[in-house]
């Protein structure tokens, strides 16, 4: 008999454990069998805020929560929830899952479309369904950018999209489409395993051998191929890259079975085919959201890796202060051949980035015995590292157990698993890389390698804007070590840079505002939200909006109710989200107090004292977006560093005056010897309080108003 521990309420689902991808010792209750998410509050950094399991309606309900957990639980792990999925792509994915259904495997429409396959003639009629075969390779972070890039391209062409079941997809992720399957039944009559880019049925090859004719126009009235085989793998060539002009869109539409391979996510460039701009503007208002909202519809991981990606954050990262991400991939030849890549220069970048950029703590080099005692800070940072090689973690462990941070933070790192080799056929492989994904994804903050589609897909998922490390060009740490991504899109590597309409070479990352060169691959395109941009950068004389910073400024801030309404486009109650200087978003309930006819914050509000350690004398600034549709809010605190900066807090002794501010039912405290200090800072007005500078070194719009604690 099975021992039962009922912590509220639990219930057991199944006598059989699922694999798990990492060892037993790394997950938390490994004895478990319930797959069930009993997480308790404590336990998780969700704990304040109430979260949308349907992801802003990009997922349905009727699915088997049993036998696909993540599906409906990937919610309460993820923290980013700014990105608001549009009505008109709810609706196309609501078709699009009819489609699918309609003429999914073992339906009369596949069927019938299945003897066209097998007809040597030509199609002279339309087809009441159309197919998009994905021959899905390469490694695990390629593949969810192709297939995420193949489902977009289905969707705006209104074709079924179909898998490669022999890539090992139904071990990795759960059904997407309900009440059908995305993967190729395996008596698929083509033996497409064989097929090139020099295959006859390439359509690379027919425009180069001129099989539909010198200008695809003149083929539009003829007949079309059953199938075509679509090569838009990297090293494709220049014919292979015409699939991206309109004219031969024109040509593709009516071809009802399309064979594509591709390891690449070339959503981008579909944003350059005029045709499509229209539908993908109505579908992504936010045009740097295209993978983010993809990715978290179609990736579900199976059980028994979403099992061990649960058990690994509740061991590790959950009661952090903060967590932080960093994706390391090392494409120096010599280091992914050797057992163990070790290069101290990427070391070094990677904590010269996370230092120089405020996501860890510094550490004092001098000896324990010369080192001035660190200020008290019960704070912790949970550090994530995902890398091929054990090294770069342990040497930052090394680093930060050694010596303290000049703050007191104390900083753990964990690596849930080190390959050595990336094996990108083998299953436990690519479960492993699955899961890690989805634990970049829970973090706070996230730092990635640039170049890597594993980074890519994990920004993708979270939501966060990455800081990239950049590629060495010479063995030696770059300068800069990283910058902050344009966006959280994923870049395409190989892009075309052919101007279908004049015919000639050009620069596409010019052609449109919302796509540009990568930061990480300076050929490459990404897409990014032009106006989003804009809006982050307020135009020269904006004028802060005018907020009271009294001592009495608790008040002052809950009195929104008139002055902010027209900002924050209040109701009853509503969940805000605010973005601070780190990237990391915190959500605050905004709601009424009747007993005070004021509007406060409540939920999320204490955890955000406590992580942020704020003490009487910091300064908290609240800002948002004043152009365009999109009402974006920051938050960011100013500490007051007084006490710092003479070497230590004056210690308060019994019977001392003590400032202590209540705010949103949290008390703040500080020293008594700071108040008159604080006191002369309110003398000196209004634009002390408003930090318009601080508003501008993060990019941001004017303030809505600060507070002086």
């Amino acid at each position: 008999m099975i021992p039962v521990v009922v912590v509220l309420h639990r219930c057991a689902v199944s006598s059989s454990w699922p694999d798990r991808v990492f060892e037993a010792k790394h997950i938390a209750g490994a004895g478990e069998q319930d797959m069930q998410d009993d997480l308790p509050d404590d336990l998780t950094a969700s704990q304040y805020i109430g979260y949308d399991k349907f992801l802003g309606g990009l997922l349905q309900e009727g699915f088997d929560e049993v036998s696909c957990r993540s599906r409906y639980q990937f919610a309460r792990y993820h923290k980013n929830f700014t990105r608001i999925p549009s009505s008109y792509l709810l609706e196309r994915l609501r078709r699009q899952e009819a489609l699918q259904k309609k003429c999914g495997p073992g339906t009369k429409s596949y069927k019938q479309a299945v003897k066209l396959l097998r007809s040597s003639q030509g199609v002279n009629m339309t087809t009441d369904c159309n197919y998009l075969f994905l021959t899905v390779h390469a490694g695990l972070g390629n593949r969810m950018l192709e297939i995420a890039s193949a489902f977009l391209y289905a969707l705006l062409t209104n074709r079924i999209l179909l898998l490669d079941r022999y890539q090992e997809i139904g071990d990795l992720f759960c059904e997407p489409f309900p009440g059908t399957s995305w993967l190729m039944p395996s008596d698929f009559p083509l033996n497409y395993g064989e097929f090139t880019q020099s295959s006859p049925e390439s359509y690379g090859n027919m425009l180069q051998n001129k099989v539909v004719g010198d200008n695809t126009d003149q083929s539009l009235a003829g007949s079309r191929p059953p199938y075509v085989f679509l090569y838009l793998d990297g090293n494709y060539e220049f014919h292979d890259k015409l699939f991206f002009c309109e004219d031969d869109q024109q040509f593709l539409q009516d071809v009802p079975w399309l064979i594509m391979r591709t390891d690449m996510y070339f959503i981008p460039s579909l944003f350059l085919i005029p045709s499509y701009q229209d539908e993908l503007s109505r579908l992504f208002p936010e045009k740097d959201a295209v993978f983010h909202h993809l990715a978290r519809y179609l990736f579900h991981p199976t059980n028994s890796i979403w099992y061990s990606v649960k058990g690994y954050y509740r061991s590790y990262l959950a009661k952090a202060n903060k967590t932080v991400g960093i994706q390391i991939r090392i494409f120096e030849k010599e280091g992914i051949l050797q057992k163990n890549g070790r290069f101290p220069y990427v070391l070094e970048q990677i904590l010269s980035c996370a230092q120089n950029e405020k996501l860890l703590p510094e550490i004092s080099m001098k000896d324990e015995a010369e080192a001035p005692t660190a200020p008290k800070n019960n704070q912790t940072i949970a550090v994530l590292t995902t890398s091929l090689s054990s090294w770069y973690s342990d040497q930052i462990q090394k680093k930060y157990s050694e010596h303290p941070t000049v703050d007191g933070t104390r900083v753990e790192v964990y690596q849930p698993s080190h390959e050595e080799y990336q094996r990108s056929k083998n299953k436990k492989h690519n479960m492993k890389a699955l899961a890690e994904i989805y634990l970049l994804s829970m973090t706070d903050v996230l730092i990635t390698s640039g170049f890597s589609t594993f980074g890519y897909a994990a920004q993708g998922l979270s939501g966060l804007t990455p800081w990239i490390m950049f590629r060495s060009e010479n063995h030696a740490m770059p300068d800069p070590p990283c910058r902050r991504a344009m966006s959280i899109e994923p870049c395409f590597h190989q892009a075309p840079f052919y101007d279908c309409k004049a015919k000639r070479n050009a620069d596409l990352g010019k052609m449109v505002p919302f796509v540009r060169h990568c930061e990480d691959v300076s050929w490459g395109l990404k897409a990014r939200d032009a106006q989003r941009r804009r809006q982050a950068q307020p135009p020269a004389g904006a004028q802060a909006a005018r907020g009271e910073a009294l001592p009495a400024a608790a008040d002052e801030l809950r009195r929104l109710r008139h002055r902010r309404r027209g900002h924050l486009q209040l109701c009853k109650g509503v969940l805000l989200n605010f973005e601070d200087g780190e990237g990391k978003v915190w959500r605050f309930r905004y709601s009424c107090w009747n007993s005070s006819q004021s509007y406060v914050l409540t939920k999320g509000w204490s955890r955000f004292v406590r992580e942020k350690g704020l003490r009487a004398g910091d300064t908290i600034v609240f800002s948002g977006s004043a152009y365009g549709p999109d009402k974006l809010l920051f938050i960011d605190c100013k500490k007051n560093n007084t006490a710092a900066a003479t070497g230590d807090e004056k210690p308060i002794t019994s019977g001392e005056a003590t400032r202590v501010v209540r705010l949103f039912g949290m008390d703040i405290t500080g020293g008594g010897g700071d108040c008159r200090k604080r006191e002369r800072a309110v003398e000196m007005g209004q634009e002390a309080f408003l930090m318009k500078r601080q508003c501008v070194v993060h990019q941001r719009t004017p303030a809505l108003g600060a507070l002086l604690l």
